[in-house]
């Protein structure tokens, strides 16, 4: 039997105090995000027994929160699908992985689009593979993220300056 499984983890790229810096979350931690952050759902193909030459899996998202904003990743391409509840982002990836690899494949890239007390977790559904024979991989499991990004409401600001005329 060929066996896939593919490991999905989420962090989030918000700037600190120095440029290009940002938090990455692995295992169960929880990580906050506030609007105009970009969270990345990375995909990892792991156990790739026969070899990968195709891979397509759909990550869910709540677009009233999040926006889609691209892939990164040699060989990624996506599109979308849902209404204003409910989406996916069909993620497709063509290349070639020789059979004993493990490897990270890229990132699904969402911006938040406003605070909510909702948590983001990064899963997949509907995931097939094919091998490098070009045959269906009979069993892919997907691992969803254990970390949970939460999306902060922050205070409204109100900056008062002086003047004196």
């Amino acid at each position: 039997m060929k066996i896939l499984v593919i490991t999905l983890t989420s962090f989030v790229a918000a700037g600190i105090l120095l440029p290009n810096a940002g938090q990455v979350v692995f295992g169960a931690a929880t990580t906050t995000a506030k609007v105009g952050d970009t969270v990345k759902v990375g995909i990892t193909a792991t156990q790739v027994d026969s070899g990968l030459s195709q891979l397509s899996i759909s990550i869910p998202y709540l677009p009233s929160i999040l926006e889609f904003s691209g892939v990164e990743g040699e060989g990624l391409e996506a599109t979308t699908a849902g209404g204003t509840a409910y989406a996916e982002v069909d993620v497709k990836w063509t290349g070639s992985l020789p059979a004993g690899s493990s490897t990270h494949l890229g990132y699904v890239l969402f911006t938040v689009k406003r605070a909510s007390p909702t948590g983001y977790r990064g899963t997949g559904t509907n995931a097939s593979a094919l091998d490098e024979a070009g045959a269906q991989i009979a069993s892919v499991e997907t691992v969803p993220s254990e970390a949970v990004v939460q999306f902060i409401a922050r205070p409204l600001r109100l900056l008062l300056d002086l003047l004196v005329e």
